[in-house]
């Protein structure tokens, strides 16, 4: 959700010509200039606004300040159930949520969005820019494409041909488009303002509108009114001045998950995820008693989009670790992760805990450590890398096969390495692999998640390197898996072979190398992938694996393993069975194919 106002948009040279029939560009963003004030805009040096905002079938307010001549911004919102600020103060970007929270955030330089408010189409030397005239739209509405210099795509500013004031904005990532109208023209100071932003959605209870009561032109002006806000967390601590607490964890199915009790019920059972942030499934939220606002829509690892609410949970305990006044998404999807794994998961815990306490999380005796982070000081002997946040994932530097990229760190995903669908076109590693298998590679908010499978030869982080690592080249055109910014996540296949200390304070992670690094890294040793939740039902066979030899097809049925029944098999048993059996060890199938059963016994083997 995009909380500040975009206003006036344009570009300076280079220029691609426009038609003969057509006004270039720059003379389409010239009369734009004039008629929202000319030359008085060059008096302009800062814009304040208040004003209502709707967002997520929420209501509340807005404040907003930019500064025309540098692109520093700040806005502050309450929408009741969600309250927060963002900013950039010059050189860093910055957001901070209403515990008090203050994350900074990478900004390219310029970044599209401060490209629009330094109002750069008019003050060439504050940014250059590429733009171009499309043509004409919709009867009289000139079309210009901008790309900003540092920006990776264009955007679209379409300007009335007959007000000539900027209509709406159109920015495409992926395969999502974002169109912004503005509406509402007033005059301040000589120049014409939009007083009503839109920002229009399929789902109508997802639409955000601003509306500003008030704007004011080179108003008051604080001397450190963009200063990043100074990082304050008082909600929590560990019991009796504890210096640290140990608790057990589970690794089950290739994730972790910790035991906590809410508002002094439970204990549950959460995913341990290190960018994930709180989460209750709605079994949980109505079982606590917790009313749910607010229709929020949101992307997860698959293509498409899902709608959650928010609650407060007023105290939430780990071990003696306690955090009070947690604000909670919830997420129906979550439910079904946890019924395929065949387990009661209440939700989701990472990002905020991790934020106030060192956590050390280790493998081999299966329990996390968090540390009060005053004072606490790194003694191991693994590597130190450090990272940046990614929305609320730790994303550092790394290499896949000597192909230098950004990856995201994700204790919530049971995969070795998820490629983004942007960086595996951009490197062809599909067509590098020595094989590749086509499939479904995961689940998770948003839906399944189909791609290519592959062996690449190295990742690398930092000091931490795995060999001939299982990689997943996502497919998809949109949701977090079709990031341009990134190279790849990063899960417990990788991370699992080290014992990891998060420091979110500090921003470094720390891997030292457990019992299990060096193992190879094994996929799908039978050959067979079988339904979600009918996991009797082959789906897919894959080629030139031993189920595959077998004769096995889709659409048979598996009415047991090994001996077991298939109501004894959920998903996540199957999926270890893949992946953590010894190869050359033996598995029994029975399988029935309309009117004929037969068994059939496989000798596990890699299958890339």
């Amino acid at each position: 959700m995009n909380l500040s106002a975009l206003l006036l948009l344009g570009s300076a040279v280079p220029v691609l010509a426009a038609p003969a029939s057509l006004p270039s560009a720059l003379e389409v963003l010239a009369k734009a200039k004039e008629a929202s004030g000319g030359a008085a805009w060059d008096r302009i040096t800062h814009v304040a606004y208040q004003g209502a905002l709707e967002a997520g079938g929420m209501k509340g307010t807005l404040e907003e300040l930019e500064c025309v001549s540098d692109g520093r911004n700040l806005a502050r919102y309450d929408l009741g159930a969600i309250k927060g600020a963002s900013g950039f103060d010059g050189s860093t970007g910055w957001t901070q949520d209403g515990t008090g929270d203050v994350r900074l955030e990478p900004v390219e330089h310029p970044g599209v969005e401060n490209y629009w408010r330094m109002r750069a189409f008019w003050f060439p030397s504050r940014c250059k820019a590429a733009f171009q005239h499309l043509g004409v739209r919709e009867g009289h509405f000139h079309v210009l494409s901008i790309t900003p210099e540092g920006a990776t795509t264009p955007f679209e500013l379409w300007v009335d041909g007959q007000t000539w004031l900027p209509d709406r904005l159109v920015k495409t990532e992926g395969s999502e488009t974002e169109t912004t109208f503005f509406q509402d023209y007033r005059e301040v100071a000589g120049v014409k303002l939009p007083f009503r932003i839109t920002t229009p959605k399929a789902d109508p209870s997802q639409v955000t509108r601003t509306q500003y009561t008030s704007v004011t032109v080179n108003g008051p002006l604080q001397a450190k009114a963009f200063a990043r806000p100074v990082l304050v967390l008082a909600d929590w601590g560990l019991e009796g001045g504890a210096e640290q607490t140990v608790v057990p964890l589970e690794f089950i199915g290739d994730h972790l998950f910790v035991m906590a009790t809410l508002n002094g019920k439970g204990p549950y059972r959460f995913f341990l995820d290190t960018g994930g942030v709180n989460i209750l499934t709605p079994t949980l939220a109505k079982a606590l008693g917790l009313e749910s606002k607010g229709n929020l829509e949101g992307h997860g690892v698959g293509e498409a989009a899902e709608t959650f609410g928010l609650t407060q949970v007023e105290r939430v305990q780990v071990g003696a670790a306690w955090m009070k006044d947690q604000r909670f998404l919830i997420i129906p999807s979550l439910e079904g992760i946890g019924r395929m794994m065949d387990l009661e998961v209440g939700g989701v815990m990472g990002y905020e805990l991790l934020r106030r306490f060192v956590a050390r999380v280790e493998y081999g005796p299966k329990r996390l450590t968090l540390f009060r982070p005053d004072g606490w000081r790194y003694t191991g002997r693994g590597v130190s890398v450090p990272f940046t946040f990614n929305g609320h994932h730790p994303r550092v530097k790394g290499e896949l096969d000597g192909i230098p990229g950004l990856f995201d760190i994700d204790t919530g995903s049971g995969a070795t390495l998820d490629v983004y669908s942007p960086f595996a076109r951009l490197h062809d590693l599909k067509g590098k692999a020595a094989k590749v298998i086509t499939t479904v590679t995961g689940h998770g908010a948003g839906g399944e998640v189909k791609g290519d499978v592959i062996r690449a030869r190295e990742l690398k982080l930092g000091g931490a390197v795995m060999g001939n690592p299982i990689v997943g080249l996502s497919t998809t055109q949109s949701g977090a898996f079709a990031d341009a910014t990134g190279a790849g996540n990063v899960g417990q296949g990788f991370l699992s072979r080290f014992d990891l200390t998060f420091d979110y304070r500090a921003q470094v992670i720390y891997l030292d190398p457990n019992a299990d690094n060096g193992k190879p890294d094994h996929w799908s040793m039978t050959g067979l992938r079988c339904g979600m939740p009918d996991t009797s039902l082959v789906e897919q066979v894959y080629a030139g694996s031993p189920a595959s030899e077998a004769g096995l097809m889709a659409g048979d049925r598996l009415l047991a393993i090994n001996g077991e029944d298939m109501a004894h098999w959920s998903a996540q048993r199957l999926r270890d069975l893949g992946r953590h059996s010894e190869p050359g060890s033996r598995t029994d199938l029975r399988v029935q194919r309309g009117e004929r059963v037969w068994n059939v016994t496989l000798v596990l083997r890699e299958v890339l």
